[in-house]
């Protein structure tokens, strides 16, 4: 069961996984961060994006939180019939019933930066919201947020390409022609049809003939275009029908393969085995730390002599074990250990229970490993 936010005002203290939501609040000047000692911060929230639309005269003490944003935040909540304390889904929806010519949004981070609308579809100006760490901030631009050209109004994801999100909660958007406000679509949608006209070059089913029509001459943002048209940018194979959406991907496309996030291939979906990569060295940003880099890159190697002056490397170690629970404890049998720079391990049998594996590991380098 999933519980909707409960903002009090007062933050957690920042664990490092949180680190990154924390950047993003400080660089992004889409945000507008709240800053109270209260239990207001979703009712400041609110008034500061309500201001930052209408631009009354003092906008800027609202913004900054001084005492204006408070007292709007409290007749807020009067208006709205919404107790002091914190604010979750039901009291957004009262504040909604009193924004009756406004939109609010919640972008909630703590849910991968789902956003959820009190008032779909209505076209009003948004209300956006920011719920973090149960603290509410105000975000200006979703498109400067999601860092996108692009906000779709009903599904409220990002997007870079116009014409190529195929929203499925626009009821104005067809997904076959990939055109807006086609009228076979519309009819299909009233009537509860089928998509079921075929076409034997890209092996994808239309509406009707208007349907038919347009994906063969126009692209993904409604111009004629027949290089770039509908019916040539997205193709079903016709062997295995899978569905894929650009001039690249259809000729790569080979069946039963698929493109690994792992090691960034295309590879056989069968036969591949990959392992989570290491991650790369970030280049240093600073002119003087790069330089310092490239001087100890260029140092020549040290002499048998000098390095045996150098201090000895530590060794990591990767173990296992293997133990049986007796009497309510639990009693190690066996031991896999290896060292990181080994490629086979040692395996080590307990004797008894008074066994101590960091004294035995002692003399582990002297002895010669079991295959």
């Amino acid at each position: 069961m999933r519980h909707g936010p409960s903002g009090t005002g007062t933050k957690r203290k920042l664990k490092p996984k949180h680190k990154a939501t924390e950047t993003l609040r400080l660089q992004k000047r889409s945000i507008i961060r709240i800053k109270n000692h209260d239990l207001l911060c979703c009712a400041r929230a609110l008034v500061t994006a309500q201001a930052r639309l209408e631009q009354p005269r003092d906008f800027e003490n609202i913004r900054r939180g001084r005492k204006r944003q408070t007292e709007l935040a409290e007749q807020l909540h009067a208006n709205a019939g919404v107790e002091f304390g914190a604010c979750g889904y039901e009291e957004l929806k009262k504040f909604q019933d009193y924004f009756t010519y406004y939109e609010i949004i919640l972008v909630d981070a703590e849910r991968s930066y789902a956003a959820t609308s009190f008032n779909p579809g209505s076209g009003k100006p948004k209300l956006i919201l920011l719920y973090d760490q149960e603290h509410y901030d105000t975000i200006t631009s979703p498109t400067g947020f999601y860092g996108t050209s692009y906000v779709c109004d009903h599904c409220l994801k990002g997007y870079n390409d116009e014409g190529k999100h195929a929203c499925k909660k626009n009821k104005e958007f067809c997904r076959a022609c990939r055109q807006h406000k086609c009228q076979d679509f519309d009819h299909a949608q009233a009537n509860k049809l089928k998509a079921t006209p075929p076409c034997h070059l890209c092996r994808r089913h239309f509406f009707g003939e208007q349907c038919f029509e347009k994906h063969l001459v126009m692209d993904n943002q409604g111009k004629n275009n027949l290089e770039q048209s509908i019916c040539k940018t997205v193709q079903r194979c016709k062997l295995c029908f899978k569905l894929e959406s650009g001039l690249d991907k259809i000729k790569r496309h080979k069946c039963g393969h698929t493109f690994c996030p792992s090691c960034l291939f295309y590879v056989e979906i069968a036969t591949h085995r990959c392992y989570v990569l290491p991650p790369m060295k970030k280049k240093s940003k600073n002119k003087r730390a790069r330089l310092e880099e490239e001087e100890e890159d260029l140092e020549p190697e040290l002499s048998e002599n000098e390095d045996e002056e150098e201090e000895e490397e530590e060794i990591t170690v990767f173990f296992d074990i293997e133990a049986m629970q007796l009497a309510s404890n639990h009693e190690v049998i066996y031991w896999f250990v290896k060292p990181k720079k080994m490629m086979n391990p040692w395996f080590l049998k307990v004797r008894n229970a008074s066994w101590n594996f960091w004294n035995t590991w002692r003399n582990l380098p002297r002895m010669t490993p079991k295959k």
